[in-house]
């Protein structure tokens, strides 16, 4: 699916924070995919070459946004962009982006 800057799929959820050591942290770490991403992933798995692959991934990213619900504030905001990798190795680069100061 080829979204032009329109969202395919949404999923919400609702995280109370943790306090711990003077931080609040938001654990999603066992939030399960939603049907749409599985069928996504296995009908990627099944094209035949790395190069088809990346090409529907171009078309492809994650949008991550932590909100604090009270607030309305914005706590993170994570992009993520996918390829496939040549190697049966991870590979990632993480970048920072910040404000004019």
């Amino acid at each position: 699916a080829c979204s032009f800057g329109k969202g395919v799929v949404e999923k919400l959820q609702k995280v109370s924070p943790i306090a711990a050591d003077g931080r609040l942290i938001y654990d999603v770490d066992r939030s399960p995919l939603c049907e749409y991403m599985v069928s996504f992933i296995f009908r990627l798995k099944d094209l035949p070459d790395t190069k088809l692959m990346n090409n529907v991934l171009e078309n492809f990213t994650v949008l991550q946004h932590v909100t604090d619900i009270d607030s309305n504030e914005t706590l993170l905001c994570v992009a993520c962009v996918f390829e496939v990798s040549e190697t049966n190795q991870s590979q990632y680069s993480i970048y920072r982006l910040v404000g004019a100061q």
